[in-house]
């Protein structure tokens, strides 16, 4: 075996070994030409010759220029390698695209108290009286005569009550009456009122006369020697934004029937 046979194997070993890595065609054009047409050096000593290389070595040069120039290449093209202690920058945090809050829908303004529709007939046997009240409210008939002076309260069996459920004491009617017997409609109105209404007016009901205590929300008629109190009430806790109370209470009273024929005695 020769030398340059036993250079040529080990070369073509070791670089089997190697991934493949290929060069621009022109690097290895360029190392061939440059191979073909150099003289090679020699010692200062050796006896000069120009014996040309064998086509195996011209290979083997060739391959190992390419391979140090694709070296040289990786080099340059590879990241410089981190140092100890060196401050890495951490890739600045991008927060997360989301849609823009939504608008909170605008609270809508108070619409105000609108009751129900004048659906509801009630009669009362106790006090002779009809009357109509809006649909869903709820009456509480009354189960005792009324014989005092004074207005019948919420709680009291004296008189008819008719509220708005959800409301309660806070919006009701409430119906009553009573024989005058010797009283004058007059003397008898004043007892009821005992001077808590500061404006009274003149009123008629189902074509009875009587008394309007102001604003409007309680009347007093009398029909047959028999007088009749129907009022409304509501509270002061209970904001009820655009009711007009006596705009509605005049449609109420506008359903009224009296029957003292029917009232107990």
């Amino acid at each position: 075996m020769t030398a340059n046979g036993d250079l040529e194997r080990r070369l073509s070993d070791f670089y089997s070994r190697e991934p493949l890595m290929r060069a621009p065609d022109w690097v290895l054009e360029s190392a061939l030409s440059t191979i073909e047409s150099r003289r090679q050096r020699r010692g200062l000593l050796a006896p000069w010759r120009f014996a040309r290389m064998t086509t195996s070595m011209k290979l083997a040069v060739a391959a190992v220029a390419v391979v140090a120039v694709g070296a040289v290449a990786i080099t340059q093209l590879a990241p410089p390698p981190s140092v100890p202690g060196t401050p890495t920058v951490a890739p600045t945090n991008t927060a997360p695209i989301t849609a823009p809050p939504s608008t909170p829908e605008p609270t809508p303004s108070q619409t105000g108290y609108v009751p129900p529709p004048l659906s509801g007939l009630f009669i009362s046997e106790m006090h002779g009286i009809h009357i109509s009240y809006p649909a869903g409210w709820i009456v509480r008939a009354a189960t005792e005569p009324w014989t005092t002076d004074g207005e019948p309260a919420f709680t009291s069996l004296a008189g008819d009550v008719i509220y708005d459920p959800d409301l309660g004491d806070g919006l009701f009617l409430t119906l009553a009456s009573q024989p005058l017997g010797d009283m004058s409609f007059e003397e008898w109105s004043t007892a009821v009122l005992d001077d808590a209404c500061s404006d009274v007016g003149p009123t008629v009901v189902d074509g009875a006369a009587g008394v309007d205590c102001g604003p409007g929300t309680e009347v007093l008629v009398s029909r047959d020697g028999r007088g009749y109190l129907i009022m409304l009430r509501t509270s002061q806790d209970v904001q009820l934004v655009g009711f007009d109370a006596t705009d509605w209470f005049s449609g109420v009273l506008a359903t009224v029937q009296l029957a003292p024929e029917d009232a107990v005695e």
